[in-house]
């Protein structure tokens, strides 16, 4: 039997650590699968006996157990488990099966990469997504001498371009948001972490990977204007966040005007409106805010380096080479 609070949908087994967490002085932060109870009912609800079957699970997220053996690396995934625990009471390590006597001691386990299963996990991935694997995969010589891997791509043009719409979007066009459904931009916008949530989400439609960072010199390449450019990472930052506070704007005014959820008072809306403009206004303003933005955001395309270099190499089944001008041309 475990209890449940049915405001953040936290659980645990014993009714004393519910009592600590309902009565802690910082209230937790309301979830939105929460507004369809009445706020005066929160509390007796969480004091509630529940079976394992009967708990509510966010997102239609399975509770973590045990990871099948035959489990992949996935860094997204990795880092959902790793949020997953912290939330919840768990001591268990799902990959190695190993049992700790707190909590921390397991996140340290999972985050300073000391259980052995994942490891091996992790190394397995490394391997067949390596740089050099992508480089081997190219299919002409000429090409692999100016790949984007190293930071040599040439810029190339794209006046015979047919059909590019399938590959890549343009980094100074819109990014393509036609796969988030207005119940995700729902609890983007009311998420804590608005900007870093929405940017995560938006790179999984591979046709927004248009940015290349450089993990050493301060300068990315991007797809602009149909070809690759240069462009120093202060300033892709810069641009990304602009777009990322004009998307998070247009969730909020399409949730807004199509008004489905009756139990969320317009003005919560109106206040994590307020939240996305005092945030964007602090970036723009203070120094050390940019700075720590920019590292949040050059961790995010780290993350998702090896895609974004799959979906570049993707162009070499198209690219030609202009030996007169030795550039690479589509």
């Amino acid at each position: 039997m475990v209890y449940q609070c049915y405001r953040c949908f936290y659980f645990c087994k014993n009714k004393k650590d519910m009592k600590k967490h309902l009565e802690r002085k910082k209230q937790c932060t309301r979830s939105i699968e929460s507004y369809q109870f009445k706020e005066e009912n929160l509390t007796d609800l969480s004091y509630m006996k529940l079976k394992d079957s009967e708990l509510i699970n966010i997102n239609h997220e399975k509770i973590i157990d045990n990871i099948d053996h035959k489990w992949i690396y996935d860094d997204n995934q990795l880092n959902f488990i790793i949020n997953y625990y912290k939330k919840n009471n768990i001591k268990k390590c799902c990959f190695c099966y190993k049992v700790f006597f707190r909590k921390y001691e397991l996140l340290r386990h999972i985050e300073k990469n000391q259980c052995s299963i994942l490891i091996e996990k992790k190394n397995e991935h490394l391997k067949k997504n390596s740089i050099i694997e992508s480089l081997d995969q190219i299919e002409t010589p000429q090409t692999q001498t100016n790949q984007i891997n190293n930071f040599h791509i040439n810029v190339f043009n794209q006046s015979n371009i047919v059909n590019n719409n399938y590959l890549l979007n343009n980094f100074n066009d819109e990014w393509d948001i036609s796969k988030i459904d207005l119940q995700k931009k729902l609890l983007l916008l009311l998420s804590d972490n608005k900007y870093t949530n929405t940017m995560e989400e938006i790179l999984k439609n591979d046709k927004n990977m248009n940015v290349l960072l450089n993990d050493e010199d301060n300068n990315g390449i991007v797809f602009q204007e149909n070809k690759f450019v240069n462009l120093d990472n202060d300033e892709i930052i810069i641009r990304t966040m602009y777009k990322l506070y004009n998307h998070l704007l247009k969730f909020y005014q399409e949730i807004k005007n199509e008004n489905e959820n009756k139990n969320l008072p317009h003005s919560d809306l109106k206040k994590h409106k307020q939240h996305i403009e005092d945030k964007y206004e602090h970036f723009s303003k203070n120094d050390f805010t940019k700075e720590l933005v920019k590292n949040i955001l050059c961790d995010i395309f780290y993350n998702k380096k090896d895609e974004i270099i799959k979906k570049f190499n993707d162009f070499n089944k198209y690219l030609s080479i202009d030996n007169s001008n030795n550039k690479i041309g589509f």
